[in-house]
């Protein structure tokens, strides 16, 4: 442990609760650490990135599949966001297997982001492709943002020339659906037959959100017994699950499939984690772990406090947002700051 870059205060804290190895370290849950070795929650953070980086980890069977004769040619392969600083944060991009989670408040930027993805999957140069990748965008809750998107598109030129008179918006095909029942007839026909009879490739599905269909699934009526109700909300949440599992696998057959990003937006909730008496208050994406066990890789966006002087006609107020890595198989847990500015999403080195 003496290898660990972290303060010797908390190096201190662990040897006094007998936490006296990495593997101790990783066998720890949180509230060991705020409860035995008395750390702060960012003492906490400091100490798993320090094991991060400091654990050896072999290849990954993600990896090792990449290499194999029989394996898809776009294993291994990421879609560029369209930002050098957020690509280097994302290792490249969003990963073509697999759903990414892209969770976070109102005003987080989750919807800006997606719309940056959309556009850079249409620059060749970014995505490393011969021609411009489309997307699939399916909205559940608000109208799509076609306003943004046309701002996006007039300055978009200004940061890739090679876009020139390409017609960007002729490659984003927008789905608007309400219900459970209209998704599942989405993912399991309708984009299937697009994908076969297009004669575009596609990289990109976009779902703005996986919560916006259920909202209100769980809700009874209020003249019911209340035996009725608990059983009616117990059938409710059974037949969420399900639907949850059925969306997620078709996500996941549509992405290994056809070599295509999936991004799922996500809203959060807040949780209070009672440790000892003191109530931590803490963001949970929506749909529990039913749709968890259903996500590849998890990002939490969030607003900060802090504002910044970024736009160069701008009155430097422009507010800073944060991108963290919850979980993954092949990104660390980390966190990378950003701004929603006029021309898109832009990381903050």
């Amino acid at each position: 442990m003496e290898d660990l870059n972290i303060d010797r205060r908390i190096k201190e804290s662990l040897e006094e609760a007998g936490i006296e190895s990495v593997k101790s370290i990783l066998a720890a849950s949180e509230t060991d650490f705020l409860t035995s070795a008395n750390l702060s929650l960012s003492d906490i953070r400091q100490l798993r990135l320090a094991v991060s980086a400091h654990a050896h980890y072999p290849k990954r069977v993600f990896t090792l599949l990449s290499h194999e004769p029989s394996a898809p040619r776009w294993w291994g392969r990421r879609l560029s966001v369209g930002c050098p600083v957020l690509d280097l944060f994302l290792r490249g991009g969003i990963a073509r297997s697999g759903v990414v989670e892209l969770c976070g408040g109102s005003g987080s930027g989750k919807t800006q982001f997606c719309l940056q993805v959309a556009l850079a999957a249409q620059i060749p140069s970014l995505q490393r492709t011969s021609s411009p990748l489309g997307t699939i965008f399916i909205c559940t809750e608000d109208p799509f943002p076609s306003q943004r998107l046309r701002q996006l598109m007039k300055i978009f030129p200004e940061r890739y020339p090679e876009v020139g008179g390409m017609a960007l918006g002729d490659n984003i095909f927008v789905e608007h659906i309400a219900d459970v029942a209209s998704l599942k007839e989405c993912l399991q026909v309708r984009i299937p037959h697009l994908l076969r009879t297009s004669p575009l490739s596609f990289g990109l599905i976009v779902l703005d959100s996986i919560a916006g269909v259920f909202r209100g699934s769980c809700e009874y009526d209020g003249n019911e017994a209340k035996e009725e109700q608990g059983k009616s909300i117990h059938s409710n949440i059974l037949s969420r699950a399900k639907d949850l599992k059925e969306i997620g696998g078709e996500l996941h057959s549509l992405s290994s499939s056809h070599g295509l990003s999936v991004i799922c937006v996500n809203q959060v909730s807040d949780a209070m984690d009672n440790v000892q008496g003191f109530g931590l208050e803490k963001k949970i994406p929506a749909l529990g772990l039913s749709w968890a066990n259903m996500v590849t890789t998890r990002i939490m966006a969030s607003r900060s406090q802090t504002y910044m002087s970024l736009e160069k006609n701008g009155d430097g107020r422009t507010l800073i947002r944060e991108l963290e890595v919850i979980f993954s198989p092949e990104l660390p847990p980390s966190k990378c700051q950003f701004a929603v500015l006029q021309s898109g999403v832009e990381g903050i080195p």
